[in-house]
């Protein structure tokens, strides 16, 4: 997890052959990329416009975790190398995005007592906002709060969670990256071998994702169209309830 922040190829080579050597399972392996790859993203991911190389390589990490999950193939362990190698030279190629003048760098930590101070009721609603007002540092302090007033064990315990976010991404129109990296982060959420709270970097990073990726544009015409027909008439409106999306 650490060498592969680190950008480090080689000794993410020697760490991963080293693992194999010692019986770690390869699916365990594998699944630390995406872990990793979510962490560097939430901690040190400055730009907006940044975001168009790590949605493509998470959700490519995230396909050879579902080849080794459902298929078996004695060349299996050579893509836990090839998953991780690509994800070491993202981060170094992410790390050396020079800062956007006019772009504040988002501090989640920044907004912690902020976030804390909502009752848990109003945490998802807050989210929503959050991620409308493409404010980072906002909705992943909310996404922290959420998590920690919910037992990662629990049964369903980040189900409205997922809800709330996915509700978020479906308002986006003309990117269908921001699905398909919705789908990545379940999936991955669902299957990956990590304990449950490790694997709550995930959602911080789906969040920082919908709000601070630069997008093709804002406009959510198509999610309010569907209101005006199908919902309730007013899409401002729509899903800021706990589990009502």
């Amino acid at each position: 997890h650490g060498l592969i922040i680190a950008g480090d190829p080689m000794a993410v080579t020697d760490a991963i052959t080293a693992f194999l050597k010692a019986g770690k399972a390869p699916q365990n392996i594998a699944d630390v990329v995406n872990i990793a790859h979510a962490t560097h993203s939430v901690r040190r991911l400055r730009s907006p416009i940044a975001y168009t190389v790590p949605m493509h390589s998470f959700d490519y990490a995230n396909v050879v975790n579902y080849w080794m999950r459902n298929f078996k193939n004695p060349h299996q362990v050579k893509a836990i190398y090839l998953s991780a190698w690509f994800v070491t030279d993202i981060i170094r190629e992410i790390d050396a995005y020079p800062d956007l003048p006019g772009v504040v760098a988002p501090d989640p930590d920044g907004r912690r007592e902020w976030a804390e101070d909502f009752p848990t009721e109003n945490l998802l609603g807050e989210l929503e906002a959050a991620i409308a007002d493409q404010d980072p540092s906002r909705a992943v302090a909310l996404v922290r709060a959420w998590n920690g007033r919910h037992d990662p064990d629990g049964e369903g315990a980040r189900d409205n969670l997922i809800r709330k976010l996915a509700h978020c991404a479906g308002k986006y129109q003309g990117d269908a990256h921001i699905f398909r990296n919705a789908c990545s982060v379940i999936e991955e959420y669902q299957l990956n071998t990590a304990d449950q709270a490790r694997k709550d970097i995930l959602f911080e990073f789906w969040a920082h994702f919908l709000s601070f990726y630069k997008k093709r544009t804002l406009e959510t015409d198509c999610y309010d169209m569907y209101h005006r027909y199908f919902g309730n008439g007013d899409a401002r409106g729509a899903g800021n309830g706990a589990g009502d999306d």
